[in-house]
């Protein structure tokens, strides 16, 4: 008869390993011991990172940005970022792909950027529309040009006068 076939008749569910792990702790840490089984949370990267990598995600490289609302981010931390809704002008592994490319270039080795999974997490939590068609941004595109050159013949003709 082993030890453990005597506990199992009074706790019924006992494994085997589980009644070596208790023994093991108990001449470790001592009998009668409380176990400490609060959980921290968990940060794998640090605030900066996040930021540069939201930072290039709304660039105008990335994201064509047209208003149309906001989207709450709430890490594990507690806090909350606000990211605009975009239109994205890539696919995100593209992205992914010309961030690490941007890090590499002008950062070098004194950069290190997110892992691809956790970029990956980010762009699918930050979801945007992918643009498909740029049928939409040419109009939108050729409206804001317009505008400036209004602009431009406003103040040529205040300059003269």
């Amino acid at each position: 008869m082993t030890p453990h076939d005597d506990t199992d008749r009074v706790w019924e569910g006992l494994t085997a390993y589980r009644f070596y792990k208790a023994r093991q702790h108990a001449d470790f840490e001592g009998k009668r011991t409380v176990v400490d089984d609060t959980r921290g949370t968990t940060i794998r990267y640090d605030d900066y990172q996040l930021e540069h990598f939201i930072e290039f995600l709304v660039s105008p490289h990335i994201c064509t940005d047209l208003p149309f609302g906001k989207r709450e981010l709430h890490p594990s931390t507690g806090e909350t970022l606000l990211i605009p809704l975009t239109i994205r002008n890539l696919a995100p592994k593209r992205i992914i792909v010309q961030y690490y490319n941007y890090c590499k270039e002008y950062y070098g080795d004194v950069f290190h950027p997110l892992d691809q999974s956790t970029l990956f997490g980010i762009l699918n939590e930050c979801s945007a529309s992918t643009r498909r068609s740029l049928q939409g941004l040419a109009s939108f595109s050729a409206e804001g040009s317009t505008a400036f050159d209004l602009l431009i013949s406003i103040v040529d003709s205040l300059s003269t006068v």
